[in-house]
């Protein structure tokens, strides 16, 4: 599914290293549990595993007519045909990134202050993920917490600047993290750890999914990207 026919979803789920479960089978069963967005992300793995993986995922998305982003890498993307990326503050730029993979698919990005925000709006990108939220362990290298109250103050500043991506909520996030966090103004959440490492993938998922149709913050009244 490519940007053209979908909105960007306030509920993401990003793949996780798990013994007992490979990163295609979270996205297959996130799907199944009503998740439409998932991001897949693997570190430190040779590429054709990585590739694997992607491939694997992708028929699910694909079952489910579902969103696939794939971590970091920008030539996965464009070869496996995924719905898009998402890209680190470290990695290729949204613009070269734009020019590879063209208009039709979805390129995301990281920041932490307002100010990598307001010069992320700059760039060719579809919505921006800003964190951590809190400590999380399912990332090495963290950037500054920013909790609650820098969600205010961040989201503060991108009204008064009228800027209109869609801002992402990453890092630590729980499920009773909601309420106080969209109350903020963020767009929506991206979680790993609070599905990953629940006692139940599919119930934790449901939960998400559940919350976000309850507040009438889901896919039919996201923001409706346009080529």
């Amino acid at each position: 599914m490519h940007k053209d026919s979908f909105t960007i979803a306030p509920f993401q789920y990003i793949t996780v290293d798990l013994p007992e479960m490979t990163h295609a089978q979270q996205a297959a069963r996130a799907y199944s549990a009503g998740c439409q967005w998932v991001q897949i992300r693997i570190k430190d793995k040779p590429l054709n595993e990585i590739e694997r993986e992607v491939v694997q995922a992708l028929e699910s998305a694909l079952t489910y007519n579902a969103v696939l982003i794939v971590d970091d890498y920008v030539s996965l993307a464009e070869k496996c045909k995924a719905s898009g990326v998402h890209l680190g503050k470290l990695d290729m730029s949204p613009t070269e990134a734009r020019q590879i993979l063209g208009n039709h698919c979805i390129i995301g990005t990281t920041a932490n202050t307002f100010d990598d925000i307001r010069q992320i709006t700059t760039m060719p990108v579809d919505y921006i993920g800003v964190g951590p939220f809190r400590f999380t362990r399912t990332k090495k290298k963290l950037s500054p917490i920013i909790g609650i109250e820098g969600y205010r103050s961040l989201m503060k500043h991108v009204r008064e600047a009228r800027l209109t991506i869609p801002i992402i909520a990453i890092g630590g996030i729980t499920y009773e993290d909601l309420p106080a966090l969209i109350d903020t103004g963020v767009y929506g959440v991206a979680v790993s750890a609070a599905v990953a490492y629940s006692h139940s993938f599919e119930k934790s998922i449901e939960k998400f999914v559940e919350f976000f149709t309850k507040t009438g913050q889901f896919y039919d009244t996201g923001v409706s990207l346009k080529v």
